[in-house]
């Protein structure tokens, strides 16, 4: 509908440019609200977060509107998830000592390390819950299945106790009461 009438494929490009390629305040507000919009609970990864956060400075970059540091890293912080509310706390603190280390680069490489660790940390506890076994298990195994649940000991198995079953003991053995 745009180019109906258009006469040349030059004539048409250029309709079709003004009308789809934003200009001016109008592109320049779309690119900070979607960097106001920009949380890490939208995103799987922090990596992601990151990565849009800085290709969304960028192009304000491009576009003549450079954001200071501090209101980068603020908007950062701020838009981080629950989990990461010591390392801001850390982050703060250090800033406030000494404003003049301010670095977007720093912060971003801290945030990477910060999220592995939590993976880690995440992991590790997995790990562990995960590969624990029951202790009668290896017991049994150890001892070469001699091993009774009811009195939790290895000189016996459970269908040998003489406890359970006092015609298999021993003469002279006396039961426990």
């Amino acid at each position: 509908m745009q180019i109906r009438y258009s006469k040349t494929a030059l004539e048409a490009w250029k309709l079709l440019k003004n009308l789809y390629s934003p200009k001016g305040f109008s592109s320049e507000f779309l690119i900070c609200k979607e960097l106001f919009k920009t949380t890490l609970s939208k995103y799987s990864s922090i990596e992601e977060y990151l990565n849009k956060v800085k290709q969304l400075t960028n192009q304000l970059k491009a576009k003549g509107i450079e954001l200071p540091n501090q209101v980068i890293i603020t908007w950062v912080l701020n838009n981080l998830t629950s989990p990461y509310k010591g390392f801001i706390t850390i982050v703060t603190q250090s800033y406030r000592t000494n404003s003049s280390t301010i670095n977007l680069e720093n912060l971003f490489s801290n945030l990477l390390d910060e999220s592995r660790r939590q993976v880690s940390k995440d992991q590790e506890i997995a790990l562990v819950t995960g590969s624990r076994r029951p202790r009668t298990n290896q017991t049994n195994r150890i001892h070469k299945n001699k091993y009774c649940k009811k009195y939790r000991t290895t000189t016996h198995s459970i269908k040998d106790c003489f406890y359970l079953f006092p015609k298999k003991a021993p003469k002279g053995f006396k039961t426990k009461h």
